[in-house]
């Protein structure tokens, strides 16, 4: 068994940079944060967009990527103290996938 490359590890990840952003309101495929009373929680949820960028070294010579997806950020606050309870992070993979394919 040999590897086509003389380098044990040819793709390494140098370096990330994530971070969450609030989506243009203009875009008509944003939707609004909104508020549900789930039995004795309150339960908020925002759409927000999912943002890396990556330096990543392919055979020595480092490269940028950037992907993103939207996520939608939920928060459970308890009713008596209000405090945060829960926190529920959901990303369309199938999305960030594609922003993977694409670089």
């Amino acid at each position: 068994f040999r590897l086509l490359s003389p380098s044990r590890k040819p793709i390494q990840v140098a370096t990330v940079i994530t971070r969450f952003v609030i989506p243009d309101p203009t875009d008509e495929n944003t939707a609004n944060a909104h508020m549900n009373q789930i039995t004795d929680e309150i339960m908020l949820s925002i759409p927000l967009q999912f943002k890396a960028i990556l330096d990543v070294k392919i055979f020595g010579v480092v490269s940028t990527v950037e992907l993103c997806a939207p996520v939608t950020m939920s928060g459970k606050f308890d009713p008596q103290d209000g405090l945060l309870a829960a926190v529920d992070v959901s990303f369309d993979c199938v999305r960030l996938l594609n922003t993977m394919i694409q670089q």
